[in-house]
């Protein structure tokens, strides 16, 4: 069911419809209508008219007036509603058995039928489903959800009536102890008949039964039991399920809604915190940023160590600082390259292949002894393996000895 059938369904679940069809001889009907609305224990009248002399009439009245899905009661009465009155005190309930009594020679699943269970007798009345399936198409905007037959919808509201003796159009209705005794067929078409008085309202004896039909919805009656009919049945279960779903929706609806509300409270209450929540997310996302970009950095050179062929790349500063030490005044460095690159392969296959475990030492000295001396010192690193390739000359424009050699690493 889409959210606008919902919102129409539930327009429709305070109002109920009462209609009362009486069936002429000469084949034609009469039919009044009352539509009421009940708010909060309230219950008011929304419209009735008691001029409906077709079939299209009603319908289009019923389209006018009551919602769609609205609920509708339908009383029928007159020709064809064939009634039996059971011996006084006798209660019999059990409607097949009765039809099966008084009606021997009829197909039983032809016929609906109704018990009223009245002060000192109870009537049972049949009638065809063929009347009952004629409506069908009038009613197939709205759920149809009960029937019943004579006049006898009228009981639910006896208890509320002063008097004993109802008279409305067609009928009188005798009571006792608020319950039907009697029913008396009368030709009371005069406009004369007085109208009824029901709480604050004031009803027209023609249109009485359509408003007891109205009322049966909303309050029933245990008196009254009339035998299921298949399609009313289906339309009961339908308004029953989309009575439930609506209700499901609705409470939904307001679950919804409460979290939303919720939801903003929280925001606007917590919305300075949550400004200085978003600065801190700031700040530590820059720095984060920032050590991120120094860790791939780092990442990134300890990388090229290992391609080089260092294990670790505090290796060559270790290096640089041995060799450093080992450094006299009278010599001065010119070049320290700690890893070589292989000339020969790079000349002969022009590949280059760094060879990190040789050291390259150049420079100056102007005491071949002190040279000496310091190439001996190095020579004892525990992770000096040789020294070869050693190399001097003097060198006149800077009159001083130019030295090199290679030191390998263990």
């Amino acid at each position: 069911m889409e959210l606008r059938s919902l919102i129409n369904f539930g327009q429709s679940l305070p109002v109920v419809t009462g209609i009362n069809i009486h069936l002429h001889e000469d084949g034609g009907i009469h039919a009044s209508l009352a539509v009421l609305r009940q708010d909060k224990g309230i219950i008011r009248t929304l419209y009735t008219s008691a001029d409906i002399y077709s079939l299209v009439e009603l319908e289009q009245r019923l389209l006018d007036h009551v919602p769609e899905n609205g609920r509708l009661h339908i009383n029928i009465e007159g020709k064809g509603i064939l009634i039996k009155n059971l011996p006084e005190n006798e209660k019999v309930e059990d409607h097949r058995l009765l039809l099966k009594t008084f009606f021997p020679m009829i197909q039983e699943d032809e016929f609906v039928t109704q018990v009223y269970s009245g002060s000192r007798r109870s009537f049972f009345q049949i009638a065809r489903k063929d009347i009952l399936s004629a409506l069908k198409d009038v009613c197939s905007k709205h759920s149809w959800v009960s029937f019943s037959l004579g006049a006898f919808i009228a009981a639910p509201l006896l208890p509320f009536l002063d008097g004993s003796d109802l008279v409305v159009k067609n009928y009188v209705i005798k009571s006792e102890d608020k319950k039907v005794s009697e029913v008396q067929i009368v030709n009371s078409q005069e406009p004369s008949l007085p109208s009824i008085s029901f709480g604050n309202e004031v009803i027209s004896p023609n249109t009485l039964l359509a408003y007891a039909s109205a009322w049966y919805i909303l309050l029933g009656s245990a008196e009254l039991k009339y035998s299921d009919w298949s399609p009313l049945v289906e339309a009961a279960d339908a308004y029953n399920f989309g009575t439930h779903l609506y209700r499901a929706g609705k409470w939904v609806m307001v679950i919804l809604l409460s979290v939303l509300l919720i939801n903003a409270i929280l925001y606007f209450a917590l919305q300075d915190t949550v400004k200085g929540l978003e600065l801190q997310e700031s700040l530590v996302t820059s720095r984060y940023k920032k050590e991120s970009a120094f860790q791939q950095q780092a990442s990134s050179l300890e990388a090229a160590y290992g391609k080089i062929g260092w294990n670790s790349n505090a290796l060559p500063i270790y290096y640089a600082d041995q060799v450093a030490q080992l450094i006299p005044v009278e010599i001065q460095l010119t070049s320290l390259d700690i890893g070589m690159i292989d000339e020969a392969l790079l000349k002969n296959e022009r590949k280059q292949v760094y060879q990190a475990s040789l050291i390259r030492v150049k420079g100056l000295t102007e005491n071949p002894i002190s040279l000496q001396q310091m190439m001996q010192s190095f020579e004892k690193l525990s992770w000096v393996k040789e020294i070869e390739d050693h190399r001097y000359h003097h060198d006149q424009r800077q009159n001083a000895g130019v030295f090199e050699f290679i030191i390998h690493i263990k």
